[in-house]
């Protein structure tokens, strides 16, 4: 059991180094490198052995490599595309609130509460308030209703709401940050990457597993 534990933390090691290394290439260069998986493959082989030493072979540190070279392939994989979407400046995004658009929640907040009375409010064009946008989205009613609440709020307290809701925006586009990253991972398999996991995994196995021959013997 010690002699295993050690191949896990020693295979754990090189994984990471790795993954960093693929990770990194794979940022800068903006571009994925395939066969620094097959690499990493080598670095955990090369780590399970060297803790495994000459009475730890076979096919247990052989299973191990090989599993902690495919987690390692995925988490570099992964890394690289965390870092390609972070470092996308959402600053440079612009988010300009506009004093229609806080009409538009005002009226959206008027008709949530005529409805909550049961009042039924019929909108113009069969829309509803998940794709109401803009002023001919809204009963010329409700509209009036809610641009005159706009008003009376006065200079000094539209900018505020308006600084408000710039703030919760870009909450929100951090959110979609990570969903993004995400679906670019997801996105970012290729039958290629089966040839890469496969050279990585058995690469690991054979250096893992040790002397063969001696095996068979």
């Amino acid at each position: 059991m010690g002699s295993l534990i050690k191949c896990v933390v020693a295979g754990a090691i090189g994984g990471a180094i790795g993954a960093a290394v693929w990770a990194a290439i794979s940022y800068f260069a903006n571009a994925e490198v395939g066969y620094i998986a097959w690499g990493i493959g080598f670095v955990v082989g090369m780590f399970v052995r060297v803790a495994a030493g000459e009475s730890f072979e076979g096919t247990v540190p052989g299973v191990t490599a090989a599993g902690i070279a495919i987690l390692a392939v995925l988490a570099g994989k992964f890394a690289a595309v965390h870092m390609a979407v972070a470092g996308v400046n959402l600053n440079d995004v612009p988010v300009d609130v506009t004093d229609e658009q806080m009409i538009v929640r005002m009226a959206d907040d008027i008709i949530r509460e005529r409805e909550a009375k049961g009042q039924k409010v019929a909108m113009p064009g069969g829309k509803t308030l998940d794709d109401a946008n803009a002023q001919a989205d809204y009963p010329p009613a409700i509209w009036r209703e809610a641009s005159e609440k706009w008003k009376k709020l006065g200079s000094a307290v539209q900018q505020r709401q308006k600084q408000e809701q710039q703030t919760r925006v870009r909450a929100a586009l951090e959110g979609f940050r990570g969903l993004a990253a995400r679906e670019a991972f997801s996105s970012s398999f290729s039958l290629f990457d089966g040839l890469w996991f496969f050279l990585a995994a058995a690469t690991a196995y054979k250096l893992g597993h040790g002397n063969i021959e001696s095996d068979d013997d």
